[in-house]
């Protein structure tokens, strides 16, 4: 079983570090560009720490890979915070239907670094988001246990769910919208944990500033469906592998809003293709939304420090 809170990262040039006793070590038993599924398969059968290490340099994580690697599957719950159901117009956020949508593999990116805003769109935003990386296979329905999520999930990780909000609103559905180049920035960490810390996980406080203004801030208490309902939900259709990931929904503190009630009952007066006009132009007029030269800052952790994920910075281009 996983060491309590071994924090692991993928280095440049794909190798798996471990973070022991201050000091980052390359785990040597892994061959470079061994995959998240790998690490995960390779750390329940052995104590990482007990393993050959090899110490590697301080900064080594400077540059940090997503702790995700490709092709695993990259699945999101859709309006899972009851705060962020609240600013984009759902008055009932409780009885809010557990919902997910995929994103490419190729927007998987690493956490720090450059966003680029493709030219075609207007209206980015960011979504920060706690992300589990799955420990086991499901090949079929399974019911999982609020006490058992340990079984099925490794570690966890921060995800940002960068959004197109005009070519989401626009085509309907998420996946173009959401599936842009860069637009799914993971880790830098992957924090692997014992069964006990599992029951901390509504503890976390996940905080995404930028340029230094704090935009969200809400404990991981705040979901609607918990982990082991959507694991539950997610294999009554689909199959999920070891070192997949799900991330689990975003709190309040978007950039995109809901309009006022009255503006709601005016705009359900008028023509589809004016309500979205009229919408996406409001929208249009909010400063809220990324820009070139903003600086995102993102970090989830509990108030002592016992689990910490790291901290993401993207500089938006």
């Amino acid at each position: 079983m996983a060491i309590a809170c071994a924090r692991v990262a993928i280095a440049e040039g794909g190798i798996w570090v471990v973070h022991h006793g201050g000091e980052w070590h390359r785990v040597t038993a892994l061959p470079p560009d061994a995959s998240t599924g790998d690490l995960i398969r390779f750390s329940d059968a052995h104590d990482i720490l007990a393993t050959p290490l090899e110490r590697v340099a301080p900064d080594i994580t400077r540059a940090a890979l997503s702790p995700v690697t490709a092709r695993q599957q990259l699945i999101f719950q859709l309006g899972n915070f009851h705060t962020h159901l609240r600013e984009i117009g759902v008055r009932d956020t409780a009885s809010v239907r557990n919902v997910f949508f995929a994103k490419a593999p190729s927007s998987l990116a690493p956490a720090s670094g450059t966003l680029k805003c493709p030219p075609e769109v207007r209206l980015l935003d960011y979504e920060i988001e706690l992300g589990l990386v799955l420990r086991r296979d499901a090949r079929g329905p399974i019911d999982v246990d609020a006490a058992q999520i340990g079984d099925w999930v490794a570690g966890l990780t921060i995800v940002n769910d960068v959004s197109a909000r005009d070519v989401q609103l626009r085509d309907g559905q998420y996946f173009r919208g959401k599936s842009f180049r860069g637009f799914c920035r993971v880790g830098p960490l992957l924090l692997l944990l014992e069964h006990r810390d599992w029951q901390r996980l509504d503890e976390l406080r996940l905080t995404l500033a930028v340029n230094g203004q704090t935009r969200q801030d809400c404990l991981f208490s705040d979901r609607v469906h918990p982990p082991h309902r959507a694991l539950s939900d997610l294999s009554r259709f689909m199959d999920f592998e070891t070192g997949d990931l799900l991330a689990t929904g975003t709190p309040g503190g978007c950039a995109i809003r809901a309009p006022a009630l009255w503006v709601q009952r005016l705009f359900g007066l008028l023509p589809e293709d004016v309500r979205w006009r009229m919408f996406l132009g409001r929208q249009a007029t909010s400063r809220r939304y990324l820009k070139a030269g903003d600086r995102i800052e993102a970090s989830i952790f509990t108030a002592d420090g016992a689990l910490e994920l790291g901290r993401q910075i993207l500089e938006v281009t």
